[in-house]
């Protein structure tokens, strides 16, 4: 009767190991902001802004999609974009962008880049390369 429990549990360790062998591991990537486009477009990124509307308003990334993170269903509307997907975030300051991803990855997302700095350091290094 041992040896059949014994066997019993080293088949669900194996299996349940199979399990997470299967899980992608959490890739995340810090971009400057003045390589951002470049990485974007290299890299093919989908890019999300987590800044609210009339932060939007004063100007985005080339191609983003508004998902607001002070909106009541915030997590919700982003638990339902493809997670095997890479995706670059960013806010005003990198706060929010932040916090977005640590949700995004305890949602599953695997592949995660952030923008330093956020729109702050975007303007700064628009500003010095004109």
């Amino acid at each position: 009767m041992k040896k059949v429990l014994h066997l019993f549990i080293i088949l669900i360790l194996v299996g349940s190991a199979n399990v997470f062998a299967q899980t992608p591991a959490f890739k995340y990537y810090l971009v400057k902001a003045d390589n951002a486009e470049k990485t974007i477009k290299k890299k093919n990124l989908i890019v999300l802004d987590v800044r609210t509307p009339e932060e939007v308003a004063q100007g985005t990334l080339p191609g983003a999609v508004n998902y607001n993170f002070d909106a009541p269903d915030f997590e919700k509307l982003i638990s339902a974009l493809p997670k095997n997907i890479p995706y670059l975030v960013y806010c005003q300051s990198s706060k929010r962008s932040h916090k977005a991803i640590e949700i995004m990855k305890a949602l599953g997302f695997t592949r995660m880049y952030e923008m330093e700095g956020g729109m702050l350091a975007y303007d700064i290094a628009k500003q010095k390369s004109n």
